[in-house]
């Protein structure tokens, strides 16, 4: 069983997150396993998927409402409330998601496949470059 597990989650389409949640507690003991649900803004922030765009002006502040709406899927889920914690984050997605997953000690990152192009066929280029750069495990799940 994992000890730790970061979960991001993509506020624009979160209701597709707890089947993929459901499934993937089976990984998890509810006594034990803590559980990281991060969205990363990368609106608010200035980044993108790894671009600066250094002239528009951004606030370093999550958001309340992100917050809100992470805190409102992790109630949903049947899970204890206290083994959940929800991160917002500003930045480029993929440097946040490894950023945060080695301050957290994670031992596994659970992502969904996002929506695939033609250069990653089957996987989305997020979930990709996840899995091809994370010094921990990372499970590619459909949403």
């Amino acid at each position: 069983m994992y000890q730790s597990i970061l979960f991001p989650i993509d506020i624009g389409s979160i209701d597709s997150y707890e089947e993929n949640f459901t499934v993937a507690k089976a990984l998890s003991n509810a006594s034990t396993t803590k559980w990281h649900l991060i969205y990363v803004d990368v609106y608010s922030s200035g980044h993108g998927y790894g671009f600066d765009f250094p002239d528009l002006p951004f606030s370093a502040e999550p958001r309340k409402d992100m917050i809100e709406t992470l805190d409102r899927f992790a109630g949903k889920i049947e899970y204890p409330r206290n083994q959940i914690k929800t991160i917002v984050r500003s930045g480029a997605v993929m440097n946040e998601i490894l950023a945060y997953a080695g301050q957290s000690s994670a031992d596994l990152i659970i992502i969904g496949r996002g929506r695939p192009t033609w250069t990653s066929l089957f996987v989305g280029p997020l979930a990709a470059n996840l899995a091809k750069e994370a010094s921990m495990p990372v499970l590619v799940m459909p949403t």
